[in-house]
């Protein structure tokens, strides 16, 4: 199969940046939805198809995986209106809800993102979490750190707190990784893979390598 994307979804989102508002927008609405929104939702009906085949169950049909063009600039000091991309988030609890963990990709014209884990998880997943990673610190560390996941993404990121309860002191110590609030993996690429016949092949890999920090972070907060 040829590539999902041409060149003019890349340069929409650099006129875009030049001209963030609504006039212009209303103005190239059609090239936004024959050359971008629509290539990109055929992408992410793929990418559920593929994950699908690996016998995981997605229970969001790919339009609601989709994120909005529109930026929320509530409280925001930047008014403008719209993302400088796309997004999609792909999660075996079919809920685009952060604290929860997924696969999340991120398309524009300066880069492709990709990123796993939970980026917000609330103060009780974070608790289950740490007794996750308490009571099987070997099998964290092997998914944190593996050759594959070090190759694919670097090491886990995400921000750690100072304290964190008595009970995870000793462990912390060694595993620092418990302290976290953040467990995510992240990679970002040259937006030139938008345009490559691989990307499909490229996102399927990532998708693999974070998939067991996805299954240990959604186990931990089952229990």
């Amino acid at each position: 199969m040829g590539a999902y994307f041409s060149i003019e979804f890349l340069k929409f989102f650099r006129d875009l940046e030049k001209n963030n508002h609504r006039e212009w927008f209303h103005n190239h609405r059609k090239t936004y939805e024959e050359e971008v929104r629509k290539p990109f939702l055929t992408f992410v009906t793929d990418v559920g198809r593929a994950i699908e085949k690996q016998g995981v169950r997605l229970e969001d049909d790919p339009s609601r995986m989709v994120g909005r063009i529109n930026r929320d600039i509530r409280f925001s000091p930047d008014k403008s209106p719209y993302n400088l991309y796309m997004t999609a988030y792909f999660s075996e609890t079919g809920s685009k809800d952060k604290t929860r963990p997924g696969f999340f990709l991120r398309f524009g014209a300066k880069n492709a993102g990709f990123m796993a884990g939970c980026y917000n998880p609330d103060k009780d997943q974070l608790m289950s979490i740490r007794r996750a990673i308490a009571a099987s610190p070997a099998s964290f560390k092997k998914i944190a750190r593996n050759s594959a996941a070090l190759r694919d993404f670097g090491d886990l990121m995400g921000e750690s707190n100072k304290r964190i309860p008595s009970e995870f002191a000793d462990l912390a110590l060694k595993e620092p990784l418990i302290a976290r609030k953040q467990f995510y993996m992240i990679k970002e690429m040259d937006a030139d893979l938008i345009l490559s016949p691989e990307l499909l092949k490229k996102v399927m890999q990532l998708w693999k390598v974070a998939r067991p920090l996805n299954q240990f972070l959604e186990k931990a907060l089952q229990s």
